[in-house]
């Protein structure tokens, strides 16, 4: 289905409105638990706020050149370029926290990304990049960002109403589970190890891509040593970015989720042996495909394998004896 152009009216960001969306979801005959439904709203609410505050950050310094000054041509670029940033960044939290319900994928999570980033007039970043420029300071800019920050709303509006729809006994991808009796705890825990197992799966393959395409490049294995830096910049990125995204993940969950994500990221990024330490140290090989090169990668994956073993103890050590709505407080 469609959606329909947003329209463009504003709605008070108050404790009411918090209100408003989860009467909104209660009209929905809904399978699953209010906990895990209140925990989506209110992590969607929290990203749209914070969108709208890098955005109408972005429009007072990078929009009027850090100066107050009448924006301008090369200002506004550099203004789209940041807010995009920000929408980008949004669409990656919903992917990552919708990852953990393998139903999103099917249409939420691709309508989602379309209503943020896609290349339809509709999209918030087509919308947003459409606005015309103010031609001075003051009131032009204020009305800018009024039209910015009801553009944001407007999406925010209908996120809550596509999730609705999602999470409804109605939905016929719901339908087709039929009777669904398993414990709930249960469920959001193995989604959570299964999140982390497809984690580590995207990171490992990244990471081999990187020693083909990058450490073990080209035909003359002298040039190895002096791929290292490189490679290990691309080390770095892919071990942040399996620590950012589980990070996400976690952090749909209770107020003592930030313990086990600093537990997580120590394993993998900040702690003593971490395993950011572990690739780093590795021995670079001396050799294209010969016996360094075969225990580079060997070494590598024992790497990946402690690491995610580890973390995952950590996840059912913070699954053990918790009720639904201690993972998720209302």
């Amino acid at each position: 289905m469609t959606r329909m152009k947003k329209l463009r009216s504003f709605r008070p960001d108050l404790a009411v409105a918090a209100l408003e969306d989860r009467m909104v979801l209660s009209r929905y005959d809904s399978p699953i638990p209010d906990a895990i439904v209140a925990a989506y709203v209110s992590q969607f609410r929290q990203e749209y706020a914070t969108l709208k505050t890098e955005l109408t950050n972005a429009a007072q310094t990078t929009l009027l050149g850090g100066n107050n000054s009448t924006p301008t041509t090369a200002t506004r670029a550099a203004y789209d370029t940041e807010v995009n940033g920000y929408i980008q960044k949004v669409q990656n939290d919903f992917s990552n926290i919708l990852a953990l319900s393998p139903l999103a994928k099917h249409k939420l999570t691709p309508n989602l990304e379309a209503a943020l980033t896609g290349t339809g007039s509709t999209s918030l970043q087509s919308e947003l990049a459409a606005l015309a420029t103010p031609t001075a300071t003051g009131a032009p800019v204020t009305a800018f960002i009024d039209q910015a920050t009801a553009d944001i709303v407007a999406e925010q509006t209908q996120t809550l109403k596509d999730y609705a729809g999602f999470v409804s006994r109605d939905n016929p991808l719901r339908q087709n589970l039929g009777d669904n009796h398993v414990n709930a705890v249960d469920a959001v825990h193995q989604s959570y190890i299964n999140q982390l197992k497809a984690q580590f799966a995207t990171a490992e393959a990244s990471y081999t891509t990187a020693v083909t395409g990058t450490l073990l490049a080209g035909t003359d294995p002298t040039a190895i040593a002096g791929n290292r830096a490189a490679f290990n910049t691309q080390v770095q990125t892919i071990i942040d970015t399996l620590n950012t995204n589980y990070a996400q993940m976690l952090s749909l969950s209770s107020p003592t989720a930030p313990t086990l994500t600093a537990a997580v990221s120590s394993r993998l990024v900040t702690g003593t042996n971490s395993l950011l330490d572990q690739l780093n140290a590795l021995a670079t090989p001396t050799d294209l495909n010969g016996t360094t090169a075969t225990a580079f990668q060997a070494d590598a994956t024992a790497a990946f394998t402690s690491a995610q073993t580890d973390i995952q103890k950590l996840v059912n050590r913070y699954f053990t004896g918790k009720s639904l709505n201690t993972i998720f407080p209302m």
